[in-house]
């Protein structure tokens, strides 16, 4: 029996006929799209498309070099979300290469290394290294900062990254300053009640939860269910995010009021003991 012939998913969802940069515009979609699916394979394959255009608006047409070496660190991060990390770093390695070679200004090159260390400081999380990660990513940080201020989405990034890792090491007031940076950062870029930075104040909310802050926790919670309210967009919200399914979401509020009335009942035993002395 013959075994069905390779499908490109990048082929499937651009037309050819389009012009480069359409094609790029239309990938760019259902990139998001698909990173939303958690659809690794098919990002890769979009992101490899991507590059391929990129190559022929730089050699065939003359396009700047600083979106094609851009090209290269998506793919990277692509294979990185993937699992696939040798060929992350090679692609990686090859955006610093290509960005050695070029011939672009001093703003551009610094503009180029943020996204660099940015990749790193992933590629170096999906790697499972996530003590490695904070040096890069924290190193962006501080370039952010210093370039285009606290309300840019590069700075927002590393901010959430360090969060992740901080997180995954258990150090949750280290998670919590950072995942809070990233959602101010976040609403000064979109309003308050956009999907993006309610899904920050739920991640933000789940690591106070995780350092008993019961009260704090169970407050971001609800303003960011009321936010998703306002705006309408709660059915958006994904399941990743927001607490997975009705029955742990119900679950996640009753631990959190619980441990609020645990919280105020510590406080009045308290109060009592000092009545007393």
């Amino acid at each position: 029996m013959c075994g069905r012939p390779f499908a490109s998913v990048a082929s499937e969802l651009v037309d050819e006929s389009f012009h480069p940069l359409e094609q790029l515009e239309i990938l760019d979609v259902k990139v998001a799209d698909l990173q939303g699916l958690r659809d690794a394979d098919a990002v890769v394959e979009c992101r490899i498309k991507q590059l391929a255009l990129h190559r022929v608006l730089r050699y065939l047409y003359d396009f700047p070099l600083q979106p094609l070496i851009r090209a290269e660190v998506a793919l990277a991060e692509a294979y990185a979300m993937g699992g696939f990390h040798q060929q992350a770093r090679d692609h990686l390695d090859m955006a610093r290469e290509a960005s050695d070679g070029g011939i672009m200004d001093d703003t551009q090159c610094q503009m180029l290394h943020v996204d660099f260390l940015l990749s790193d400081g992933e590629i170096c999380i999906a790697e499972g290294r996530c003590d490695e990660a904070r040096k890069p990513l924290t190193e962006a940080v501080r370039r952010c900062r210093e370039m285009f201020g606290e309300a840019d989405a590069r700075g927002e990034r590393a901010h959430r990254l360090l969060g992740k890792v901080a997180r995954d090491l258990g150090q949750f007031p280290k998670a919590i300053t950072h995942f809070t940076a990233a959602h101010a950062a976040c609403c000064k870029r979109v309003h308050a009640d956009s999907l993006e930075a309610v899904k920050l104040q739920l991640q933000l909310a789940e690591m106070q939860h995780s350092a008993q802050s019961f009260t704090e926790a169970l407050r971001l919670q609800e303003e960011a269910i009321e936010n998703l309210e306002i705006a309408g967009t709660a059915a958006d919200l994904s399941d990743d995010v927001e607490i997975e399914g009705k029955e742990e979401k119900e679950d996640k509020d009753v631990k959190l009021k619980k441990g609020e009335k645990e919280e105020k009942e510590e406080n009045d035993k308290n109060e009592e003991k000092e009545e007393k002395e």
